[in-house]
């Protein structure tokens, strides 16, 4: 993952309530075909995921409340953007899961296409 053309897409910290969040304790994230450690991430505590969960269901409520077409084009910002990186996504989906590369591709790019039905 060294390779990388946007490593900030790898996070060591949790995003919570507009705040990364850095943690003492953390996880590895380990390839599963080497059992090479390939990053690791924060552990969050409960309270953080209480948090977590507080904020979206916040966020909902004003979400609902925008107009379809601003909605539609957050997420087709959203799918522009995964696509923009789908090499490092792809790359990065590979190597914590073990899955081909061609299969991430495709993956990355259906996904993104769930954002632009929705939008």
């Amino acid at each position: 993952l060294k390779g990388l053309k946007r490593p900030d897409l790898l996070q060591k910290c949790a995003y919570v309530n507009g705040a990364w969040l850095s943690k003492v304790e953390t996880i590895s994230v380990v390839d599963p075909a080497t059992g090479e450690e390939l990053a690791q991430v924060a552990a969050c505590e409960i309270s953080d995921v209480d948090t977590a969960v507080n904020v979206a269901r916040s966020a909902f409520q004003r979400w609902r409340d925008v107009l379809p077409s601003v909605r539609g084009e957050y997420l087709r910002k959203w799918a522009a953007g995964m696509r923009e990186n789908a090499e490092d996504l792809a790359a990065i989906m590979t190597a914590e899961q073990g899955k081909p590369l061609a299969e991430a591709r495709g993956e990355i790019s259906y996904a993104a296409s769930f954002l632009d039905w929705f939008a």
